[in-house]
């Protein structure tokens, strides 16, 4: 049984070091045209990491306003703040047009880097800016996060004594956890992946479902 377990082990050391190595391998030689082509088509796919890499590829051959935007969005939607917020101001600095959302992004990557007043300045700049059919929701969404800058700058200041722990791994695990919550009075609602195991979705998007969802009363 030890020796089963220590093959697994090694097993599952040897899978995750192919996969970050594969990740982390250069992106074939193409042209621009090719690198962003195919940086498209896995950002469609919402591959972030490998469209990012694409897009990379293809900001060393020529810098242009696109490129800046999509690695931008690639690292927001990877949830790396701090490379996003250094391409949104990348892209900024290149007085490119056609993003107006860019200042928006820049500036909910400025609040996940904690630098509320900096993120406050780039909202309020948004809002003067931005003239969107869909200005209304961009404003109430904007005047949310400033209020979420404020508070966390008050809460600094005076910081609670709250104490927060880990529940351990039966509770937290690497992939996608949704919250319970609660349905009237007297029940809890809940969903949970039907499956135990990473569940790729198909270049096709099809309808399959896979959460199943749960009630406790």
């Amino acid at each position: 049984m030890k020796i089963k377990l220590s093959l697994l082990i090694v097993l599952g050391l040897f899978i995750s070091i192919a996969a970050s190595a594969q990740s982390e391998a250069p992106v074939p030689k193409m042209s621009k045209k090719n690198y962003i082509k195919t940086g498209d088509e896995q950002f469609e796919l919402s591959s972030w990491e490998l469209a990012s890499q694409y897009y990379e590829a293809a900001w060393v051959k020529q810098q242009d306003g696109y490129l800046a935007y999509r690695i931008a969005m690639c690292a927001y939607h990877s949830r790396d703040y701090e490379k996003a917020e250094e391409w949104f101001k990348t892209l900024m600095g290149l007085n490119a047009v056609g993003y107006p959302d860019a200042e928006y992004y820049y500036g909910l990557s400025l609040k996940a880097n904690a630098k509320f007043t900096d993120a406050i300045k780039a909202f309020n700049e948004f809002k003067k800016t931005y003239n969107g059919e869909d200005k209304i929701k961009y404003k109430k969404w904007t005047d949310n996060e400033i209020k979420g800058c404020n508070f966390a700058m008050a809460t600094l200041k005076s910081p609670d004594t709250v104490r927060v722990y880990h529940l351990g791994a039966n509770i937290n695990n690497p992939y996608t956890d949704m919250s319970p919550a609660p349905y009237g009075d007297t029940a809890l609602i809940f969903a949970s992946l039907k499956s135990d195991t990473i569940i790729v979705q198909d270049e096709n998007r099809s309808n399959q479902s896979f959460v199943q969802f749960y009630g406790v009363t």
